[in-house]
C-alpha cells in the first residue's frame, strides 16, 4: 500500500486551526484491483474478453440479453452502486483457481465495470480504467493481458469522470484520466484527472454508495504526491499567476501551497529570482491578500521553505539593532522572533534575546519614526508572551531584585497583576524553600530592586491585591 498523506501545520500565530488530510490510496494490485486476468489462459470453450468476439464465440445480441438479465444481480453482489445503462455477458474463465462468469456493464451515473461472478454467488468488480491499467501492466511484462472494457459507452472514461468530478465541486474540464489504485479499507477507487483549467484533481470514487471526494493537485503536491497530469511547472505557473495579483514584483522561481484553513483560506509561498520570497493568501471567494515577507511568516504552515530565511534574518537583525540603538535602547541582538503587526498602527512587533538582559525585550518598529521597546515582564501585562526568553531567566532576575531590596526570596513563580502607579509593574511572586511565603511587589521599570514589597497578608489586610498563585494560597 502506498500512503499519500498530508497534514498541514497549524497557523499558530494567526490563531487559525489548519487541518487537512489526504486520504490513503491502496496501490496493491490484488484480484480486486488488477482485474480479470485468467490463470495461464486456462479458459473454457467460451473465452473471455475481446478474443471471444474475434473468434465469434458469443453472439452480440445474446450476450447483451444475457448481460442485461444477469448483470444487475452480479453488480449488487459485488457491492457496485450502478444504474446499469447497458450490459453484456463476456464469457467464462478462471480467476486464479476459481471458475468465473464475466460481464461488462456501463453505468448511467459513473464509470463502467468488469464483473466476475463466482459459483458461490459472490462477485468482484473491476473499474474499466483499473482493468486497462492491469492489462497494460501485463503487456509491459510480456504476459497475457486480462479483461478490458470494450463497450462504446466505456470507451471514454473522461466523460464519466467529468460529471462525477463536477458534482463533487471540482472546477475541471477533464482532458486526461487515469486510475491510481483501489483501497480495500475504504472501498474507494482513486483516479487522477487532468483539467484544461491547469490544476488537476484526485478523485476518490466509492465502489458502493458513498460520497465522492476530490482533492486538487496543489494539496496532493503539498503532501508529497506529484500528479501525472499536473506537473510541478503547472503548479508554479498557477501560483505565480495568483502572486502577480498581489502587486509585488517577483520573477517566480518556485512556488508551493503552504496550507488551507477550515474557512477556505489558502496560503501560498513563492520564491523570487534575485529577490526575497513571500507568502500570500486567498480567501474562500478567491480574493488575494497582501504579501507577507518570509521573515514575518514563520507562524504560517511552518514558514518559508523555498527562501533562505537565515540570510534574511541576519540582515534584518542588524537593521532592528540599528533602529533600537537610534531609539536609545541597548540590545546586542543574539536572536529575534517576529511576533506580528499591531492592528491599529501596523508597527512590527519583534521579540529579542539581548546579551545581558535576562528579562528579554520586545521591540515596536513603525514604518517611519523611532522604535520603542519593553521587557518581557511588561509585555505580559499587554498580553504579549515572550517565547525566546525562558520564564526561569525572568524568575532568576526577580530573585536578584528581591535580594537587592532586602528580601530573601528565591522566586519559583510569578504573575503580572498590572501597571503600577509609577512606571513599573505590580507582581505577585511566590518564594521557594517549602514555605508558603509570597509577596505583592511594585517593581520599577529599571528592575534593579522593588519600590515596595508587601506580604500577601499585608496586601490583603490593606485592601490591596490578593495573592492567588498556588504556592501562596
Amino acid at each position: 500500500m502506498r500512503r499519500l498523506g498530508l497534514t498541514l501545520a497549524a497557523v499558530a500565530s494567526l490563531g487559525l486551526a489548519v487541518s487537512a488530510a489526504y486520504a490513503e490510496a491502496d496501490k496493491s494490485r490484488d484480484d480486486r484491483s488488477i482485474g480479470a486476468r485468467t490463470s495461464g489462459r486456462e479458459v473454457t470453450r467460451e473465452e473471455t474478453g475481446n478474443e471471444s468476439n474475434r473468434q465469434g464465440k458469443i453472439d452480440d445480441k445474446k450476450a447483451t440479453e444475457r448481460g442485461m438479465a444477469e448483470a444487475p444481480a452480479v453488480a449488487q453482489a459485488a457491492g457496485v452502486a450502478c444504474t446499469i445503462a447497458d450490459a453484456r455477458f463476456t464469457g467464462a474463465g478462471k480467476s486464479g483457481s476459481v471458475n468465473v462468469q464475466t460481464y461488462e456493464i456501463s453505468c448511467q451515473d459513473g464509470p463502467g465495470y468488469v464483473l466476475l461472478s463466482k459459483p458461490d454467488k459472490s462477485a468482484d468488480a473491476i473499474e474499466c480504467l483499473a482493468a486497462k491499467a492491469s492489462a497494460d501492466d501485463a503487456v509491459a511484462k510480456g504476459q497475457k493481458p486480462g479483461l478490458v472494457c470494450t463497450m462504446p459507452a466505456n470507451a471514454d472514461p473522461k466523460a464519466r469522470l467529468q460529471s462525477i468530478a463536477q458534482k463533487a465541486g471540482a472546477r475541471c474540464t477533464v482532458t486526461d484520466a487515469t486510475w491510481i489504485g483501489f483501497s480495500a479499507s475504504t472501498g474507494n477507487n482513486r483516479f487522477e484527472v487532468g483539467c484544461s483549467e491547469g490544476i488537476g484533481y484526485i478523485v476518490d470514487l466509492p465502489k458502493g454508495a458513498g460520497q465522492v471526494k476530490t482533492t486538487d493537485c496543489l494539496v496532493a503536491s503539498a503532501g508529497g504526491y506529484q500528479c501525472k497530469f499536473t506537473p510541478k511547472s503547472a503548479i508554479v505557473a498557477h501560483i505565480g499567476a495568483l502572486a502577480a495579483k498581489t502587486g509585488r514584483p517577483c520573477q517566480v522561481a518556485d512556488a508551493r501551497l503552504l496550507g488551507a484553513t477550515s474557512r477556505g483560506t489558502n496560503y501560498y509561498e513563492v520564491a523570487c529570482t534575485g529577490a526575497s520570497g513571500f507568502v500570500f493568501e486567498t480567501d474562500a471567494t478567491g480574493k488575494i491578500g497582501k504579501p507577507i515577507d518570509c521573515i514575518e511568516a514563520s507562524g504560517i504552515g511552518g514558514g518559508c521553505k523555498l527562501t533562505d530565511v537565515s540570510a534574511i534574518q541576519s540582515s534584518k537583525g542588524a537593521e532592528y539593532a540599528k533602529q533600537l540603538t537610534a531609539a536609545g535602547v541597548n540590545c546586542n541582538v543574539e536572536q529575534f522572533r517576529f511576533i506580528g503587526r499591531e492592528g491599529n498602527t501596523q508597527r512590527e512587533v519583534v521579540e529579542f534575546v539581548c546579551a545581558g538582559k535576562p528579562m528579554g525585550l520586545v521591540g515596536f518598529f513603525p514604518a517611519s519614526g523611532k522604535a520603542s521597546a519593553i521587557d518581557c515582564l511588561r509585555a505580559e501585562s499587554r498580553a504579549l508572551k515572550c517565547q525566546l526568553t525562558p520564564r526561569a531567566s525572568i524568575m532568576n532576575a526577580l530573585t536578584s531584585a528581591m535580594t537587592a531590596g532586602g528580601k530573601s526570596c528565591t522566586v519559583v513563580n510569578y504573575q503580572v497583576l498590572g501597571p503600577s502607579v509609577g512606571d513599573g509593574e505590580v507582581l505577585e511572586v511566590a518564594c521557594g524553600g517549602g514555605e508558603k511565603k509570597g509577596y505583592i511587589v511594585d517593581l520599577p521599570v529599571e528592575r534593579a530592586q522593588p519600590k515596595q514589597v508587601l506580604s500577601c497578608q499585608q496586601s490583603a489586610s490593606r485592601g490591596g491585591d490578593k495573592c492567588a498563585l498556588p504556592e501562596n494560597v
